[in-house]
């Protein structure tokens, strides 16, 4: 029996934090993120059948629902020529196939699992098109056509909270004062690790469809035996990212200051310093309560 994959169509996994970790890969691998947060690598061959061969790339946030109904932290897309005849003979193999097709453009998408794989098959697209593949949030969009991602720390869309509390967000940037009143995520929990070091660790998030106060991803953390704490902050207001990490041993960015105040359930968690540009931040989130973090892939 032949080959029934003729190339990679696209290489996708879950990230706990997919915007800091593509900063990472475009400042030190030097991969050209587009514009929906990924990147995509044209190959120097055509498919079998003359069509031009790519590959996307892509991560995608934990609690993604795009990998369903595998639970796998990654997710591989195979280029076959003939879709219906390679899901046939799996089928007479025993194979259990996702009944679901995507037809997006010339492209379609079938989930398969085969014993203890998880896949995904693509069929190349027609006339020198390449292979779809979905960014969050993109819907039946082709890779080349997904909202932007704003410097690459702004969400492509809006994706739902494991356990939703209400918080409010004040952030002063550069004497601008900006506020977000609504629904995010708030977790604390005693037993987390930064770098094998214990430590405590406060985070928050929210992403908004609306309004200059867009989006907030903040984790705080107290090392055991540390006097001070460690963050990491991203946040967009209009159309400007900012960023603060001061977390030992990874991509230091800006400087800044951490602090909690717990209050009841909830708290405050407080941030002042200054971004990787040098614009003053000074960013407050009222937290109703804490919930605990969930496992996470990536």
């Amino acid at each position: 029996m032949g080959s029934r994959v003729v190339g990679l169509g696209g290489i996708f996994f879950k990230a706990r934090d997919p915007v800091r970790l593509r900063d990472w890969y475009r400042d030190h691998l030097g991969l050209a993120i587009d514009e929906w947060g990924g990147a995509r690598f044209d190959g120097a061959t055509s498919s079998p059948a003359g069509r031009q061969a790519a590959t996307v790339w892509g991560m995608f946030p934990p609690d993604t629902e795009y990998f369903r109904p595998s639970l796998a932290a990654f997710m591989i897309n195979y280029r076959v020529e003939h879709l219906d005849e390679v899901l046939a003979a799996l089928r007479a193999e025993g194979c259990e196939v996702e009944e679901r097709i995507e037809v997006e453009g010339p492209s379609m998408i079938s989930m398969l699992r085969c014993a203890a794989l998880v896949a995904v098959l693509a069929l190349g697209g027609c006339g020198g098109d390449r292979p779809a593949a979905r960014a969050p949030g993109a819907g039946g969009a082709t890779s080349g056509s997904p909202p932007a991602a704003s410097g690459g720390a702004e969400p492509s869309a809006v994706r739902p909270f494991h356990d939703p509390v209400q918080l409010t967000a004040t952030v002063e940037v550069d004497g601008t004062r900006y506020v977000y009143n609504g629904l995010g995520e708030c977790q604390h929990t005693a037993d987390a690790s930064i770098y094998q070091v214990p430590a405590a660790m406060w985070s928050t998030r929210f992403e908004a469809q609306a309004g200059a106060f867009r989006y907030l991803n903040l984790t705080l953390w107290q090392p055991k035996g540390a006097s001070e704490m460690q963050l990491s902050l991203g946040l967009t207001t209009g159309h400007d990212t900012h960023e603060i990490a001061t977390v030992k041993g990874a991509d230091l960015r800006g400087s800044g200051q951490g602090r909690v105040l717990p209050g009841g359930a909830g708290g405050a968690l407080r941030v002042q310093g200054k971004d990787a540009g040098g614009i003053n931040v000074r960013l407050t989130v009222e937290c109703s309560r804490f919930t605990e973090p969930v496992a996470e892939g990536g």
